[in-house]
């Protein structure tokens, strides 16, 4: 769920740089290309370092298991990350100021959470679980993929 909550920085930041006019001035200067994807790859560390402390705290204080295969865990959180920075990348695109971009992309990330089942604490049964429309659209989301499938 938090790696998806960076969307909205992801996003907004991208909008603020085309609002200040620094994404016009870095493709007119004779400096290398890269500079969006340098970025990028900056929040794709900051979601990995967020698993890496979620997951860590979790299992060293709380005994919390996390799955058979280490290596699944690793490119399960570079995919998710990937998947988060992407989706950051599509509501820059889409979104026509830093505002809004911020707001869509905290929206989206609370929407996946909450069909994925990150949410329902007063749930009995986690929404992956579940039968039906919900647990289809649950099982769907990159959210469970990181958080239900690994610890399962």
């Amino acid at each position: 769920m938090f790696i998806f909550l960076n969307i909205n920085w992801s996003s907004s930041s991208l909008v603020r740089e085309r609002e200040a006019g620094t994404l016009r001035r870095l493709l007119a200067s004779p400096a290398r290309g890269g500079h969006h994807r340098r970025k990028m790859l900056a929040f794709m560390l900051l979601s990995c370092m967020q698993v890496i402390v979620l997951f860590g705290v979790g299992n060293t204080f709380f005994k919390m298991p996390l799955g058979q295969s280490p290596d699944g865990l690793v490119v399960l959180t570079l995919v998710v990350a990937l998947t988060s920075t992407a989706l950051g990348m599509l509501v820059a695109a889409l979104a026509k100021s830093s505002g809004q971009a911020g707001s869509i992309g905290l929206i989206l990330g609370f929407i996946m959470a909450g069909v994925a089942g990150c949410i329902g604490v007063l749930a009995r049964v986690p929404l992956v679980r579940t039968e039906g429309l919900m647990g289809i659209l649950a099982n769907l989301t990159p959210t469970v993929t990181l958080s239900m499938r690994t610890i399962a």
